[in-house]
């Protein structure tokens, strides 16, 4: 299993502090006149302001290798703060086939040039979740090597994740070529664990 690292965090001023949705939802304000008779008349003036989502994924990718497929599951797991969101957008890398998207209060799921669009029912905010299936031929071959790569959540903040492969027992896989964004995670870590029963693999 190995973890990745996305892009780097947003800006502080961008990111919703915490009970910030609960502070400017709500202004409250006591009178503090006595006598009617001699408080001149008052007005209170506010102002209001448009806030855009806060958006951060974290995606857990499981690979299973056999000799002539390799077949996935992707999760994404959203963390939506300020404003709700009905839309999200996922690139998927071109060389998986037979994608599936599921979720709750789907609405729509369209694909263009391995770029989807799913639009829900109605808008969310907290905690959102997406589950991508997929399948890739690979090489018969015994040495060939696999390039392996995840979806991209797009118009997020940071995304983060995870990558688990795993072989059947007819299939030895190692690893030849990791990038910077990946660190290599001891299978015995607790989070392993939590990462294969989340998306269903043995390790």
């Amino acid at each position: 299993l190995a973890e990745v690292g996305g892009d780097a965090p947003s800006p502080s001023a961008s990111r919703p502090a915490a009970g910030a949705a609960s502070q400017s939802a709500v202004l409250a304000f006591k009178s503090i006149g006595t006598d009617p008779a001699t408080v001149a008349p008052w007005r209170l003036s506010v102002s209001t302001e448009t806030v855009e989502s806060w958006v951060r994924a974290e995606v857990l990718n499981v690979v299973s290798v056999t000799e002539t497929l390799l077949s996935g599951r992707s999760i994404i797991r959203y963390d939506i703060q300020n404003a709700p969101l009905k839309d999200f957008r996922v690139k998927t890398p071109p060389g998986w086939r037979n994608v599936e998207v599921y979720g709750t209060n789907l609405r729509r799921r369209d694909e263009t040039n391995s770029e989807w669009r799913i639009e829900l029912q109605n808008k969310v905010r907290g905690a959102y979740t997406l589950t991508f299936t997929w399948e890739q031929p690979r090489p018969v071959r015994t040495n060939a090597l696999m390039d392996l790569a995840g979806l991209e959540t797009l118009g997020t903040e940071r995304e983060t994740g995870w990558m688990v492969v795993q072989s059947r027992p007819a299939v030895q896989i190692g690893e030849k070529t990791v990038p910077d964004v990946l660190v290599r995670i001891d299978p015995k870590d607790a989070r392993v664990q939590a990462a294969a029963q989340a998306g269903a693999v043995e390790v």
